[in-house]
């Protein structure tokens, strides 16, 4: 993770600001391990690269085992000239209405980002990208984001975001919310973190 995604970060029990000490650094700048910790002292660590807030996956294990096996299937990278090029960018257009100039510059939220199909596209049309899933999907969405400064991967639960109020400009949760034990309750945790007048 960069460093400067640690102001979108808070503890997801007591909603306090986190500071980060970093164990291991790249020379660009990103922490590969270290700990996030709060001022009444909870404390998370950053493995690989990833904010852990959970300890396990929970219901989520196969979507981990799924995303791990086949961490880039559904990149627009991996299908350029074959059936199904264009179609991660065209179902997410269709889904959201957004075209580029809601994104660049923006910095836009996935509620259960798998291994970041939908991140991709963000990215793509100039916006930085923050995920979470609750599944070791993490993993792999790391590593297909590697040493990019403006993705932050979160491993945590979507129900109890680690994320403050107001931090994002755009936020969207496609093909996960159905998968909790609470699709209301995700989509009312998600809404509080985008800034006024931003989209869901």
């Amino acid at each position: 993770m960069h460093p400067s995604f640690v102001s979108v970060l808070c503890c997801p029990e007591t909603r306090e600001s986190l500071w980060i000490e970093p164990r291991e650094t790249r020379s660009n700048g990103m922490v590969v391990s270290g700990t996030l910790t709060s001022l009444s002292g909870q404390r998370y660590p950053i493995v690989d690269g990833i904010p852990r807030f959970v300890d396990v996956e929970q219901y989520a294990a196969s979507f981990g085992y799924e995303w791990s096996r086949w961490p880039r299937v559904q990149f627009e990278s991996e299908n350029a000239g074959t059936a199904m090029a264009g179609h991660t960018t065209r179902m997410w257009e269709a889904i959201t209405g957004l075209g580029q100039k809601q994104l660049d510059g923006k910095t836009i939220v996935e509620f259960g980002c798998g291994p970041g199909r939908f991140l991709d596209v963000v990215r793509r049309k100039g916006g930085r990208a923050v995920g979470i899933d609750l599944s070791l999907a993490v993993r792999a969405a790391s590593n297909n984001f590697a040493d990019d400064p403006n993705v932050l991967i979160v491993q945590g639960n979507i129900l109890i975001p680690p994320f403050r109020e107001g931090v994002f400009d755009g936020g969207f949760t496609i093909g996960a919310l159905h998968h909790t034990p609470n699709p209301l309750g995700g989509l009312k945790a998600l809404t509080p973190t985008i800034r006024s007048g931003g989209w869901v």
